[in-house]
């Protein structure tokens, strides 16, 4: 079936055609009912048998439905389904931009290639983990957004094309995917699982970071005997420096047996996170041990931090046991002569903006960025020595405060031609005074604090771009925490830590912390006390957990899309549990019930953690907010960092304080004694809570820098109108949302 602009399909309103392959022509249109562009793929029914054809019809409603339920912020959700004309389609949000296929081509820093990879491999251990193989990943999939953020997208046609247990599309075992990144065993036709898509994802991984695919022939069929039976071309045949650590996880994720790769994409993760960051904690059947080596400061962005490992990897190993045999009963779907193994490759080229810094981790990307902010005036060059004065809002006598003052020592000691003051500043005063002083043209040469006003503070010119200042200088720094002190793409900021919400939990009283939602309100309900802190910023989390979103990537407020009136019937439930039973719901009341062995958990950030642990000693532990029907929680991730005043004299010697006090052992005083997540990748996590912590932060969503954040805060943190005043929570999200568009 062609459309033609104009055309309908039911509500969608036909704008263009954006792309089509073998099997499907995908349209961009408008939903005339939610005022919104989609994008519709539109199976080609002309292209299969009658007998194909016929399976695919009956299992379409089921696949479509299986597809819809995947919510995850890196997979382009379905959101609909029909059939026009016996013709069935799928409706999938529009994602403008590119895809990750005009950025091949050519070599990429195989840290950059990670990070970019890696929300892509979250999204598929999630499907993974509802029992959806993807089938089909290559770069023309793999969407990169406006803001720089990846998508993996076919899901559809992979799942709804693929063989079930009683049919496969020809009857003899046609492997569904593209040659060039396809598992051994699917172009065999065999059964496959979800190490076929870590050896797809391994092969684009492969191709990212070498710059070509390993394997190219003529014809498909000589592509597919390729992979089955040459050994993999070694990776440093064309990137010579590249880590050992990184050409051994190539060559696991790349093994012709299934049995001979990572167990599941999971472990694939955990492996390329510790290329990334070092981090030891890997599953124990991969028995690997990374060391990583502290980088030098004054190297530049494109050396990749080294890493050294023992890793044991199997040769490559032609065993199949299948034979080439097999290949005789292979079958392949032909169009017009050409073999369709491309479901679909798009015809329009679009321009793709480079990606920015994609975060790693496993930390839930924004929406699009900010809009450019202009630069501050020119950070002076001067080498003077002097005074360097650091604001600081920890409280006196405080784990943090304690800890912070004892970093402040040390970099003096540093910087003896340096006289270093650090003076507190209330919290709740930090931010109003240092505006007012700097607009005065004053204030201190640098201070350190949250990034709760960064980006208003960089709009309007009271923050130092020191992009320049530090260029080479960041580059063991982790990603999001890089990330939470950017605004428009600039760097405005050296990243301390990062804070965001979690559970806390005594062990002496409650064994083992609650996964799900379902679970913790079942805990709740049976009389296990839980301090759950209500309040906009603390239960931000929540709504990941029922798959709510505050902001689209126009930064248009969508709550009232599903899923965070969801969330709210839920914390209300809590919040009835909770004051039935006499248990806080207010953080600050709730960390004296906690420590106080009052109650057993509580969800709160970790700037708490070190009073915890004086309290709890070696009972304390943390978990992640709990998982819902709607995916992973999302808690909100800030990034303390230290700022710099653009009307300072002295400001390449305070960055220089900075950057010190940043460093692996000043880091690990304040990890050790504040209970802060340091943002430097170079700190070694033997701390089993601070493991933990990190591990909490994984769907974290990187707090936006972006003026519309302000509307969230303005309409969504009247909540007592949801939890006391009986308020419905659809109708107060809806009122919200409306307000907050007007």
């Amino acid at each position: 079936m062609d459309l033609l602009p104009g055309q309908s399909i039911g509500r969608y309103h036909i704008i263009e055609r954006l792309g089509e392959g073998g099997m499907a022509i995908v349209y961009k249109a408008y939903d005339t009912r939610l005022e919104r562009e989609v994008a519709i793929k539109v199976i080609r029914v002309d292209q299969f048998p009658p007998a194909i054809l016929e399976n695919i019809l009956k299992r379409f409603e089921r696949e479509a439905k299986a597809l819809a339920r995947l919510n995850h912020p890196n997979i382009v959700p379905v959101i609909d389904y029909g059939d026009f004309e016996n013709v069935p389609y799928l409706v999938m949000v529009y994602q403008p931009g590119g895809t990750l296929k005009a950025k091949m081509g050519k070599p990429m820093l195989w840290a950059d290639a990670m990070r970019l990879l890696l929300p892509v491999a979250r999204g598929l251990a999630y499907a993974h983990q509802t029992g959806i193989v993807h089938r089909d990943i290559k770069p023309s999939n793999i969407l990169i957004t406006e803001s720089g953020e990846p998508m993996l997208t076919d899901f559809g046609i992979a799942k709804l094309l693929a063989s079930d247990d009683k049919h496969t599309l020809t009857g003899t075992g046609v492997g569904i995917g593209t040659p060039e990144y396809m598992a051994p065993e699917q172009g065999l036709g065999k059964t496959i699982d979800g190490r076929a898509d870590i050896y797809s994802l391994g092969i684009v991984l492969y191709e990212m970071v070498t710059g070509r695919k390993p394997y190219n022939a003529e014809t498909p069929m000589a592509v597919v005997l390729k992979h089955v039976t040459d050994p993999l071309p070694p990776p440093r045949n064309y990137v010579h420096n590249l880590p050992d650590a990184v050409e051994k996880l190539l060559l696991k994720a790349l093994a012709k047996d299934p049995d001979d790769r990572f167990e599941n994409m999971a472990a694939f993760i955990k492996v390329m996170e510790a290329c990334l960051y070092g981090i030891s904690d890997l599953p124990p059947q991969q028995t690997q041990v990374f060391t990583v080596q502290q980088p030098d400061q004054d190297k530049t962005l494109d050396q990749p931090i080294q890493i050294q490992t023992p890793v044991k990897v199997k040769p490559v190993q032609k065993k199949f046991g299948w034979g080439l045999a097999a290949l005789g009963l292979f079958g392949i779907i032909l169009v017009g002569g050409i073999a369709t193994w491309s479901f679909l490759a798009s015809t329009k080229a679009e321009p793709t903006p480079a990606p920015t810094a994609v975060i790693e981790k496993t930390f839930t990307p924004n929406p699009a960025p900010a809009k450019p902010v202009a630069p501050s005036s020119p950070v002076p060059q001067t080498n003077a020595d002097g005074t360097i004065t650091i604001w600081y809002s920890y409280n006196a006598g405080s784990s943090e405060g304690t800890a912070f003052l004892e970093t402040i020592a040390l970099a003096q000691k540093e910087f003896p031609g340096l006289k270093i003051n650090a003076e507190p500043i209330p919290f709740a005063d930090v931010f109003t005074l240092y505006r007012q002083k700097v607009t005065e043209g004053g204030g201190p040469e640098m201070f350190i604090a949250p990034n709760d006003s960064l980006g208003d503070f960089a709009r309007d010119g009271l923050l130092a771009n020191i992009s320049v200042q530090v260029m080479g200088k960041l580059d063991s720094y982790l990603p999001p925490a890089l990330d939470g002190m950017k605004v428009g793409g600039s760097l405005y900021g050296i990243p301390e830590s990062l804070k965001a919400v979690s559970l806390y939990y005594n062990r002496s009283m409650m064994p083992a912390a609650p996964s799900t939602t379902a679970a913790l309100k079942q805990m709740m309900q049976s009389g296990t006390p839980v301090a759950v802190s209500l309040g906009c910023y603390h239960h931000y989390g929540f709504f990941g957990s029922f798959g709510g979103k505050i902001f689209d990537l126009n930064w248009k407020i969508v709550a009232d899309q599903g899923g965070v009136s969801d969330a709210m019937d839920y914390l209300r439930s809590l919040h009835a549990i909770a004051v039935g039973r006499g248990w806080p719901v207010i953080d600050a009341e709730g960390s004296t019930a906690f420590t106080s062995g009052k109650v057993a958990a509580i969800t709160n950030g970790n700037w708490m953690l070190a009073d915890y642990r004086t309290a709890l000693g070696d009972n304390l532990a943390v978990a992640p907010l709990p998982s819902g029907p709607g995916g992973p929680a999302t808690p909100m991730l800030g990034v303390d960092g230290f700022y710099f005043n653009p009307k300072s004299k002295n400001i390449l010697n305070a960055v220089k304080v900075a950057l010190f006090l940043t460093t692996p052992k000043l880091q690990e005083i304040m990890m050790a004694k504040a209970g802060h997540v340091p943002a430097n990748s170079a700190v070694k996590f033997t701390d089993p809570l601070m493991k933990s912590l990190l591990d909490s932060f994984k769907f974290a969503y990187v707090r936006p820098q972006v003026p519309e954040l302000a509307k969230y805060w303005t309409n969504f943190c009247n909540t007592d109108e949801v939890f006391v005043n009986g308020v419905p929570a659809v109708t107060w999200v809806r009122n919200a949302t409306d307000q907050a568009n007007k």
